[in-house]
């Protein structure tokens, strides 16, 4: 019986680390912690579109902003890794991931710079001026990788 349960868990581990290999290779930082704030859940009748009037309107549509600049980057990330695959160059795949990886950081520290300008005046346009630093480097770093993958796609 425990011999059943070693086997079990032996071949659990491989899975449990390709896992968060996986994740680490396609997570964008902490996107579900912004996802996953309180506030979102009120965040139905909301119209980004139209003019926005009020500080809570703007915390969720920046908060919407950056959740579709950070898909569409996921997109192109992972459509470029794909492509290093299809090279079958190992190292350009393992450059690109360790590349993203700097990347978050970078952005994660520069927006958490602005976000801690505001000192101890913690509030909505603290949240959503860091939101839309967020969204602003996002957004340059899909234009990064996509002029990338045109890069690899023409040598």
């Amino acid at each position: 019986m425990s011999g059943a349960i070693i086997m079990t868990f032996k071949s659990f581990i491989p899975i449990f680390f390709a896992s968060l290999v996986t994740s680490q290779i396609f997570a964008q930082g902490h996107i579900d912690n912004i996802k996953n704030q309180v506030y979102m859940k009120d965040a139905g009748g909301i119209d980004c579109k139209g003019e926005i009037d009020n500080q809570f309107s703007a915390r969720v549509c920046a908060n919407l902003r950056f959740q579709k600049s950070d898909s569409i980057l996921t997109m192109i990330y992972k459509k470029l890794l794909n492509k290093a695959k299809k090279n079958k160059d190992n190292t350009q795949y393992k450059s690109i991931v360790q590349v993203q990886i700097a990347w978050r950081k970078l952005r994660d520290q520069h927006c958490g710079i602005v976000y801690d300008a505001f000192g101890g005046d913690a509030g909505s346009q603290q949240a959503i001026d860091y939101m839309d630093c967020l969204t602003e480097m996002t957004n340059s770093r899909t234009n990064e990788l996509k002029k990338l993958y045109y890069d690899l796609e023409h040598l």
